[in-house]
């Protein structure tokens, strides 16, 4: 399993920077919505932000595996 900017919840690969980046992408959503947006749209989002991180994680590993 992994976490944002690609750390390993087992350890392993990831990178500091590549995971304050992640905090800050999900953070700047967060802060962003903060006053237009109802707090149901605010997790949806950043639900959505957590699905695609991960998809695009899951392929460019994939990706990286088969080379």
């Amino acid at each position: 399993m992994v976490l944002i900017g690609g750390t390993a919840i087992g350890g392993g690969e990831g990178q500091v920077l590549r995971s304050f980046v992640g905090a800050l992408i999900i953070m700047t959503l967060t802060v962003g919505m903060l006053i237009l947006v109802p707090a149901y749209y605010q997790t949806l989002v950043i639900g959505g932000a957590l699905l695609a991180e991960a998809a695009s994680n899951h392929l460019i590993s994939s990706n990286r595996s088969e080379e």
